[in-house]
């Protein structure tokens, strides 16, 4: 079996998602801890607002610009 040399999936943007269960009844918001695998970042967040600019802005610094 040969190995693909260019993932499809890049190490860089894997990352582990924890979500908190602590939030209000009834409350529909999203909060946690996100944690880059390669670097060993930890963010918490606490709306979804948060976790995408997180994530937007590993983005801008990692995806090459073209």
């Amino acid at each position: 079996m040969d190995m693909n040399p260019h993932p499809t999936f890049s190490s860089a943007l894997s990352y582990v998602l924890k979500l908190r269960q602590d939030t209000p009844s009834g409350v529909t918001c999203i909060a946690g801890r996100i944690e880059n695998l390669r670097s060993g970042k930890q963010i918490d967040f606490a709306s979804a607002h948060e976790l995408l600019a997180i994530l937007r802005n590993d983005f801008i610094h990692i995806i090459p610009k073209e």
